[in-house]
């Protein structure tokens, strides 16, 4: 029987702390580039597989306008997909306070180019079924014989004690880590200044205005960070 352990996010959750500091310094485990599961992503027969993808519970920084828009009901029809392939597999989720959580996506909007403020973007442009956490896992349970559950707070008040939680439940011994922050939010200052910048700037998020085009370094993301 293959070993499966699938990590679905949420968004903001820690994903991007287990995709580097944990998983892959994992030993004897099959780890597919940042954990993403495609078409083609190689399966271990010898190994433990671990798939970390926050796609697969469904993007929540879109706007429901968005060409590339998937509502979180399709997180279900994934759920229910991953299963069909793998029905023995682990499962992980994430998921942390509801006030912090929108606070984060907000964030994470604003560095993509978002222009709208906060009470604009909560009313507007984010669908709020995706703080839905109890619906999503009582379908995952449903599903799955093995459920993992955790709270990203954990993380932040004992990193040591998350660690060996996480891989108890996968079964395997903790790896030496850095405790390191990955995607940290921004400042509300660094926020205004992106509203700001961002009308500037063409965008996934303003689609419909700014005079320049971003790339990877010419934009207000790149240009706040390194203020």
């Amino acid at each position: 029987m293959v070993n499966i352990v699938i990590h679905l996010g949420l968004h903001k959750t820690g994903t991007s702390f287990l995709q580097a500091e944990i998983f892959p310094k994992i030993k004897n485990v099959g780890f597919p580039r940042n954990g993403t599961f495609r078409y083609g992503t190689k399966i271990y027969e010898d190994k433990l597989n671990i798939i970390s993808d926050e796609e697969l519970s469904v993007n929540p920084h879109l706007p429901p306008c968005h060409i590339n828009y998937l509502g979180p009901e399709q997180r279900f029809v994934i759920a229910e997909r991953l299963h069909s392939i793998f029905p023995d597999a682990k499962i992980i989720l994430g998921i942390r306070n509801k006030d912090t959580c929108l606070r984060s996506v907000y964030s994470q909007y604003v560095k993509g180019g978002g222009v709208h403020n906060f009470d604009s973007f909560i009313s507007n442009d984010f669908d709020h079924r995706f703080l839905d956490f109890d619906s999503y896992i009582n379908c995952l349970k449903g599903l799955f014989n093995e459920v993992l559950v955790y709270h990203f707070e954990e993380l932040k008040q004992d990193p040591n004690s998350f660690v060996r939680n996480i891989c108890d439940f996968i079964g395997v011994d903790a790896p030496p880590f850095e405790n390191n922050i990955y995607e940290k939010g921004w400042s509300e200052r660094k926020i205004r200044l992106g509203l700001f910048l961002n009308r500037f700037f063409y965008s996934d998020y303003n689609p419909n205005g700014g005079v320049f085009i971003r790339t990877r370094i010419f934009n207000p993301r790149f240009l706040i960070d390194r203020l």
